[in-house]
């Protein structure tokens, strides 16, 4: 009863680095992207779908979120829940701060995969890597033995995940 939804279209900010977190944000549907500027540029730290959570680790702490996040899909629908509620629930229902700490483990997988992808040595083999990742979390796999990546990423999207981040629609 406490949530609200939030409607975003592509490029628009979901929050930004510095912003302190006061919701936990769900999205139901599209894709975002989590963005940090650095010296060089920007770098997309993660993508996340529909059912993920973002941000979660800032919104339990308290905390300023350390990077953007947009959507990065034509229509991004978000569920806001406000912290002070989400601590409440926690106390109440243990089990529900438990798939939380399963939700940030998989950011910590994330952390490994992004390692996996950086080691994997040449631009090739590195491309190769990301595009396996994404496979094995977002593809769709057919009866003829062919697969889909339903993930929309431009190519500078795609020279922005050098670190492997992702975590939903094709590449382009």
């Amino acid at each position: 009863a406490a949530s609200t939804q939030r409607s975003l279209r592509r490029g628009e900010i979901l929050f930004s680095a510095g912003q302190v977190a006061d919701s936990m944000l769900v999205i139901q549907k599209g894709l975002v992207k989590l963005v940090r500027r650095t010296n060089g540029g920007r770098a997309i730290c993660g993508l996340y779908g529909a059912t993920e959570s973002i941000g979660d680790l800032a919104v339990v702490r308290g905390m300023a979120y350390p990077a953007d996040a947009m959507a990065a899909s034509d229509a991004v629908v978000v569920t806001c829940v406000p912290r002070e509620r989400l601590l409440e629930v926690f106390s109440q229902e243990p089990k529900l701060f438990l798939s939380l700490a399963c939700a940030i483990e998989q950011n910590v997988t994330s952390l490994f995969d992004k390692i996996d992808v950086l080691s994997a040595g040449g631009v090739e083999a590195r491309l190769a890597t990301l595009l396996l990742k994404l496979n094995d979390r977002f593809g769709d796999d057919f009866d003829d033995g062919t697969s889909e990546i339903r993930v929309a990423l431009s190519r500078r999207d795609l020279a922005e995940l050098p670190a492997g981040g992702y975590r939903d629609d094709s590449v382009e």
